[in-house]
């Protein structure tokens, strides 16, 4: 257990969530006629609730209930948000720090939430492409131990994770 991993959280942590979700907004209203004030009223409504009662938002299945589909809606936010890179300010000093330190293979973002959606917002945050992604839908606490339990490690979420392992 010499090595150290280092686990990221990725929304409101490294990716800012809600400037990304209103920017989503703003784009399917512009391209698809969409009326924000609609779709920010569902998105609570749209959260589903898995193991552990641990809830994420079902992006995707929130557009085909308004009509659209999902990989035109993609494409489009991709395209629109093309150039922009949804990371907090400090997040490109950071990386460049944490990957001279403990090299691209032993850092890793993981996340809580449907895999569609989590892999939007981390295309539309190209600094973090130097990091692998892994989305899942179990308690971070389980897989963390599953799958780190021969590091060493440091998490950075917005929020305690339950459940860790000793090390």
């Amino acid at each position: 257990m010499s090595e150290l991993a280092v686990i990221i959280d990725m929304d409101k942590t490294v990716v800012p969530t809600w400037e990304f979700m209103s920017d989503v907004a703003h784009a399917l209203e512009a391209g698809f006629s969409v009326d924000q004030g609609q779709f920010y009223g569902q998105i609570d409504g749209r959260h589903v609730t898995g193991h552990d009662n641990l809830r994420h938002y079902d992006f995707f299945e929130h557009v085909r209930s308004l009509g659209l589909d999902g990989d035109e809606v993609e494409n489009y936010i991709l395209q629109a948000f093309s150039g922009r890179d949804y990371v907090y300010d400090d997040v490109p000093q950071f990386l460049d720090f944490l990957l001279s330190e403990v090299g691209p293979d032993l850092a890793t973002i993981l996340t809580y939430g449907e895999h569609r959606f989590q892999h939007l917002k981390y295309k539309c945050a190209p600094s973090l492409g130097r990091l692998g992604c892994v989305d899942i839908l179990q308690p971070k606490g389980s897989y963390i131990e599953e799958h780190f339990a021969n590091y060493r490690g440091v998490i950075i979420d917005d929020k305690p994770v339950a459940d860790l392992p000793g090390n």
